[in-house]
């Protein structure tokens, strides 16, 4: 038996689908744009830090002809400076933006907070517990408020909070009483940060342990929220 975790898929794929496929549209647009920019600047940079590679060599000769080993050395520095950036000239560019966030944006991921492991778990844990005791107490308002706002923005009240009482439903009839008998098995941090991959369990009457399906939490503002489970198939 396997208890499968809330998504807000099919709400998406209801109310906007073609909305999602322009937005891909204009996503893979902007990567393709995004990454023949790059390979563009990598190859003029490769040119210029080339050819000022060359202009220091024939000064690092003279200053040797000339007796001026230190001056000659500091330039062979800078020289091995310029050939690792060779090596890698879109090292500024490693940061991933597959996301965009608009500046200012209050829903934009915690990107400047600093999380350890540990905190992390046990702060998603206590979020994952208080959202599924709202449900199981059939508080949805309470419960709508640890899901993403930026999710939750997209699917109409009425249509979330018939999906919020079924989801009660799914529980109760796998015999969830309590939040107790949750607790977060997994968890895989996301490279920024600021999301997760989670993967509940919950303990039957019987004491048996069940894993739930993998779930999406993002940071923002300092607190997690259960996101669309659909960016799990980015999730790095």
């Amino acid at each position: 038996m396997r208890f499968t975790a809330i998504s807000f898929s099919v709400f998406f794929i209801l109310c906007v689908e073609t909305s999602a496929a322009d937005i891909d549209v204009i996503d893979r647009q902007y990567q393709d744009k995004l990454t023949q920019a790059r390979k563009v600047y990598a190859d003029s940079m490769k040119k210029i830090i080339s050819d000022t590679i060359k202009r220091y060599d024939a000064e690092m000769k003279k200053e040797i002809s000339a007796g001026h080993l230190d001056e000659a050395a500091e330039i062979k520095k800078r020289t091995e400076r310029l050939k690792q950036l060779k090596a890698d000239p879109l090292a500024d560019f490693k940061e991933d933006d597959s996301k965009l966030v608009p500046e200012g944006d209050e829903n934009a991921p915690g990107t400047d907070i600093t999380v350890k492991k540990a905190k992390v778990e046990n702060d998603l844990e206590k979020r994952m517990k208080a959202f599924f005791g709202a449900i199981l107490k059939e508080d949805y308002e309470k419960a709508r408020e640890y899901l993403d706002p930026s999710s939750v923005g997209m699917v109409p009240p009425d249509m979330l909070q018939g999906f919020m009482q079924l989801f009660s439903g799914a529980l109760k009839v796998n015999l969830i009483k309590s939040e107790d008998q949750l607790k977060l098995k997994e968890m895989t941090l996301g490279h920024r940060k600021n999301d997760a991959r989670v993967i509940p369990r919950w303990r039957t009457p019987m004491g048996n342990w069940h894993d739930g399906d993998p779930q999406y939490w993002v940071l923002r503002k300092g607190k997690w929220y259960l996101g669309d489970d659909k960016q799990l198939k980015n999730f790095k």
